[in-house]
């Protein structure tokens, strides 16, 4: 899968990603041709 960093695409990646920031967490996305794309959500849990 290629793996790229979240640019503002959508409206909710911005404000989920403003979120994630503000608690240490991070936006990801891998995407494959022709199949989609997964959202990856990674938050700290300390």
């Amino acid at each position: 899968m290629k793996e790229k960093s979240v640019q503002s695409i959508n409206p909710w990646q911005s404000v989920i990603q403003t979120i994630l920031k503000a608690h240490g967490g991070e936006l990801r996305v891998e995407t494959k041709e022709g199949e989609g794309s997964i959202f990856i959500i990674q938050i700290p849990t300390n």
